[in-house]
Order: C-alpha cells, then sequence, then structure tokens
C-alpha cells in the first residue's frame, strides 16, 4: 500500500497462494522490461496475482509495463479490480491486456472489473510473423473467464485487433457502461468490442452459454 516501483526489470508485485489481499494506491512506472524466457507474461507485468482468495485490487496508478498492467489467474473466491489507472502497456509483447483475466482455473463467484482508467495499449509485435497483428486489449477476459462484471471503465486509444475489450469464449459476464473512444492510430481505428465463442481451443469448457448483458456502453 502506497509503495513507488520504478524501472523494475519484472513484475513490481507478485502474490501467489495468498488469502485475503489487498493491493491499493500504489504507483508503477517502467516495469517488467526483462523477463525469463519460460513464462515472460506473469514476470513482465505490473501486478501479477494468482492461487489466491478475496483478493482486491484498487486505487494503483500503473504505466509502461512490458506485459500487462494487471494479470490474474486461478483466484478461487472474490475478485475485485477497481478504480486503477493504466497507461502505457503491453510494450514488450503482444497478446496481452491492460487487466488481463485467465479463466481457465478462475472459479470465484464474484469478479468485478469496475470504474478503471486504461489507454495507450502498444502491443509490440517485433520478431513475430505478424508485424500488425497487435493484440493489446484494455480489458481481456481469456481462456472462458466467465461471471465478471465490467462496468463503468474508460477507455482511450488501445492498439488492438481483439477490440477495446475483448472476450475469448466463458459465458455469464456482464458488459456494461463502459466508455470506449478509439482514436485513429496510423489512419486505423481499431474495433471497441470483440467476442469470440469458438471453444476448439478449450474443449474442457464446454459451449458457449451467453453473456448477462452487453448493451449500454459508450462507445
Amino acid at each position: 500500500k502506497n509503495s513507488s516501483f520504478t524501472d523494475i526489470p519484472q513484475s513490481a508485485i507478485v502474490v501467489i497462494s495468498a488469502d485475503t489481499i489487498s493491493i491499493d494506491s500504489n504507483k508503477m512506472d517502467h516495469v517488467g522490461y526483462i523477463g525469463p524466457q519460460d513464462d515472460p507474461g506473469q514476470s513482465l507485468s505490473g501486478i501479477f496475482v494468482g492461487w489466491a482468495n478475496n483478493v482486491d485490487i484498487f486505487s494503483n496508478k500503473i504505466s509502461g509495463t512490458g506485459y500487462a498492467g494487471i494479470i490474474t489467474g486461478s483466484v478461487y473466491k472474490n475478485l475485485w479490480i477497481q478504480q486503477n489507472k493504466i497507461e502505457n502497456y503491453c510494450l514488450a509483447l503482444n497478446d496481452c491486456g491492460g487487466i488481463y483475466l485467465n479463466g481457465m482455473e478462475m472459479t470465484a463467484s464474484e469478479i468485478q472489473v469496475i470504474s478503471n482508467e486504461i489507454s495507450g495499449g502498444y502491443g509490440n509485435t517485433a520478431g513475430t510473423p505478424w508485424p500488425y497483428k497487435f493484440m493489446s486489449s484494455a480489458i481481456y477476459l481469456d481462456w472462458g473467464a466467465r461471471n465478471t462484471s465490467v462496468l463503468q471503465n474508460i477507455i482511450k486509444n488501445v492498439r488492438s485487433l481483439g477490440g477495446a475489450i475483448q472476450i475469448n469464449a466463458g459465458n455469464g459476464n456482464w458488459i456494461s457502461q463502459n466508455t470506449i473512444t478509439q482514436e485513429p492510430i496510423n489512419g486505423y481505428v481499431y474495433p471497441m468490442m470483440t467476442l469470440t465463442q469458438d471453444y476448439s481451443a478449450i474443449p474442457a469448457l464446454g459451449l458457449a452459454e451467453g453473456h448477462k448483458d452487453m448493451s449500454n456502453n459508450i462507445i
């Protein structure tokens, strides 16, 4: 709480196997720019949380991250991500998010992503076969993330073919009252939102059951 992290080569805050955690009012700048080859994603992010219960992440200011601003996976009970400000992320890698939720082992009964401000998703495609396939969504619900409330977030100018908000499979999500502004970047306006219901890569999750609400967003 109330800590500052600057020029950190890997993630600023890492929480693993913990119960009842509050991460609030911290500042992070230029973090996660040198990571290991085996698992660079989580090690290049501002905040990484995994295998935990009752996690509250709020009022943090995160800028200049190699991968995600906030990345979570395997949260089993209650996850709240609220009132964070994230800008200029995905500077070292591609295919990530300002707030990235890995739903493969996410069983939390209550997941809230509310009132965050996210901008400047970059998506570094250097060295990849797809130099123009930028994937740096502001909020990315991946691997069947479900039962997540994404409400009242403000998103501006993220360079992602997956959209400012991207949902990869999953069900029961509530995406509403978000304000999304996408101005042209190098002459191209990136999508506001995409929804992928292809479960072929995640057969264990079964068929899609739909989402609670995808309306009333301001775009």
